[in-house]
């Protein structure tokens, strides 16, 4: 509860205006720039009044449009609070910074409300052996290719993925399907595998599959709450609507293990959306029963999720937006407001990115592939990721990307989102 509060008090402190022109950063922001760490254990006083905006319950009102105020927002909205009851008589004023001429500028930043985005995965391959084989051959020729090298890959999952995804690029989506549901049949009670299968049967549009998949999932790993959480999303892409509002609900009751933080309010900011699309397409979803302070759909601009396949693993989503800031596990809030949720260092995610209102440019998404503490690791590691546009909106807009992962250490380019 708490936690959906905080971030409807972010959703509604970000100022929603087209027409505004921000100052480009100069180098006074940074020495305000580790602000964010100090002020959490009160090593540095607290802001000037000349640096706090004027806060309402709906807006924040932009006193000055110069650069500090700009970059401090986030963090002195945060954090005024704190020091709601100490004096600042003792601190100097500062003076009032204005723009010069020579002060670089962006003009028109924010788009049109009718903006248009583009979504561009960098749908790769991991180029193994086997793979290479299928580059010197013709495509009709491709599945009795398979059939001989599968003798030598039978118990390698790596190299079912890996085909069934190649078959699909060259669009033998039959022969992949086919291939891809290898991974169940290997070991049927291998969790790992079947959410990895369950992944790519989304990504692919297979809900009825899924499901079946997903819910089996659910059976061998109750505890983990990624369980009910990939349930849901088969669930809503089959337009079961009811039923994922009503497994998001059960998250947000649960006590999860420390594997797990903060997954309650991403699964009530999912559980929001749902109803949003049920009430579009008037489809009936009882929600009586919901505590009502959950009950507040949050639309923003740019939403990017990133959860993967295998437990205890620790994979980083990092957004770096058209002013060349990057939204990350150590700095997760931004000066246009985007911000990330808490770092997943175990389990499986999901790590989450949103900025209510998207600015011009190109938003470059990474992920970073820091480790796992599996002590055995013979199954693939899948990430998943779900981009969206218009969030939570009519006009929204998704594409999906699942990628299998080869090694430690490893920093990949996921996609690109452009916004004119």
């Amino acid at each position: 509860m708490r936690l959906f509060e905080e971030r409807k008090k972010w959703w509604k402190g970000v100022k929603h205006s087209y027409d505004t022109s921000l100052f480009k950063p100069t180098e006074e922001w940074f020495e305000y720039s580790d602000i964010q760490e100090n002020v959490s254990n009160k090593t540095v006083p607290p802001p000037t009044q000349s640096f706090i905006p004027q806060v309402s319950d709906e807006i924040i009102n932009i006193q000055n449009d110069e650069p500090v105020v700009m970059e401090m927002l986030a963090v002195v909205e945060e954090y005024t609070a704190d020091y709601s009851s100490m004096s600042t008589e003792m601190y100097e004023e500062e003076p009032e910074r204005k723009p010069t001429d020579s002060t670089p500028t962006f003009t028109h930043l924010y788009p049109s409300p009718d903006f248009i985005s583009t979504i561009r995965l960098e749908e790769k391959l991991q180029q193994e052996k086997y793979i290479k084989v299928f580059n010197t051959i013709a495509v009709s020729n491709y599945y009795s290719t398979y059939l001989e090298l599968r003798k030598g890959h039978r118990d390698n999952p790596a190299f079912y993925t890996d085909v069934a995804t190649l078959f699909r690029q060259k669009g033998l989506k039959g022969e992949a399907f086919l291939i891809l549901s290898n991974l169940a049949e290997l070991e049927l009670e291998n969790h790992k595998l079947l959410r990895g299968l369950g992944y790519y049967l989304l990504q692919w549009n297979y809900t009825e599959p899924a499901i079946f998949i997903f819910e089996r999932v659910k059976e061998l790993r109750p505890e983990e709450a990624q369980s009910l959480r990939d349930l849901t999303h088969a669930y809503k892409q089959h337009a079961e609507y009811q039923r994922a509002v009503d497994l998001l609900y059960d998250i947000t009751l649960q006590p999860w293990d420390d594997r797990f933080p903060e997954i309650e309010v991403i699964a009530v900011t999912e559980m929001n959306e749902i109803i949003m699309w049920a009430e579009q397409k008037k489809k009936k979803v009882k929600i009586s029963h919901i505590d009502s302070r959950l009950l507040e759909n949050l639309p923003v601009d740019i939403r990017i999720v990133v959860g993967w396949s295998t437990d205890n693993t620790d994979i980083d989503l990092w957004v770096t937006d058209p002013l060349g800031e990057t939204c990350k596990y150590s700095n997760r809030s931004t000066r246009i407001r985007g911000t990330m949720s808490r770092d997943f260092t175990q389990g499986f995610g999901p790590e989450e990115f949103m900025l209510k209102q998207a600015i011009k440019g190109t938003y470059t998404i990474h992920a970073d592939y820091f480790g796992s503490h599996e002590q055995t690791l013979k199954e693939p590691v899948m990430i998943y990721m779900d981009i969206y546009t218009r969030y939570s909106q009519t006009e929204e807009k998704k594409e999906s990307l699942i990628f299998r992962l080869s090694k430690e250490k490893e920093f990949l380019t996921l996609g690109t989102i452009e916004i004119k």
